[in-house]
């Protein structure tokens, strides 16, 4: 905006973030993509994965009970359909995708095959085959749009089953969030290693944090070990077992 041109103040980053909070916290969005890294270990209130599609990715969230209830395992190179909202932590300008359910997204694609080879085969019938494949065909899908049906029946009376109050989600956010920073504060760890302390508890991997950091994977490795000597451990696990010592109090 040029020095002579009127218009509103300038937003203040509190203000910017609540703005983007209440925009994106107010949609429940269905989307496709590609597994690229999963996170389950024992110990951990929620699955952390990552969606990627070619030009972007995106850090996904699945409360335990949530995925339990949906049945799915999850696996690197799986193409899924998730249903949820963005949920965005201002302290620290984090965003997650947090899924209220999940779903192979496996039979569309079968659909889409078996009319492809039926299309590209067609020439090599006869009258009578043809007429017969087309029937088939046609069987094939209705069926598929059957067990289409059914299935996203069963997805939305788990999501229904499975999806507590929104409040309470909140408060489990808000919960680990304020947890790290408790520990954080407790242990003397850097702005830097904060960042990098919450992303272990959240089950990152080096390679996915140097990716959202945008550091080497040698930088975070380096501030893995500083954090590690200052908390007096040496795994993951005793990493995790410490943020979730203080559970009693959600």
């Amino acid at each position: 905006m040029g020095n002579g041109e009127k218009g509103s103040e300038a937003l203040s980053v509190s203000g910017a973030m609540a703005l983007a909070k209440g925009a994106l916290e107010g949609v429940t969005v269905r989307l496709m993509g590609e597994v690229s890294e999963v996170s389950n270990k024992p110990g951990y209130k929620a699955v952390y994965f990552t969606v990627k599609d070619p030009s972007a990715a995106l850090p996904c969230m699945l409360w335990n009970h949530r995925f339990q209830a949906s049945g799915v395992r999850l696996a690197v190179g799986q193409l899924v359909e998730l249903t949820g909202r963005f949920t965005l932590y201002a302290p620290k300008g984090r965003m997650n995708f947090d899924v209220f359910s999940i779903a192979l997204a496996c039979t569309n694609a079968a659909q889409l095959a078996g009319i492809l080879v039926g299309f590209f085969n067609a020439s090599r019938f006869t009258a009578g085959s043809l007429t017969l494949t087309v029937v088939a065909l046609v069987s094939l899908y209705l069926l598929s749009m059957l067990s289409l049906f059914l299935f996203k029946d069963r997805d939305m009376n788990a999501e229904e089953a499975a999806t507590p109050a929104p409040q309470v989600v909140v408060h489990e956010e808000q919960w680990f969030a304020a947890r790290c920073d408790h520990l954080a504060a407790e242990y003397q760890l850097t702005a830097r290693e904060t960042e990098i302390f919450a992303l272990l508890a959240q089950g990152r991997t080096v390679h996915g944090i140097s990716e959202k950091l945008f550091v080497s994977e040698n930088t975070v490795k380096s501030h893995i070990k500083s954090i590690y000597q200052k908390l007096g451990i040496h795994v993951r696990s005793e990493l995790i077992d410490l943020v979730n010592s203080g559970a009693e109090a959600l």
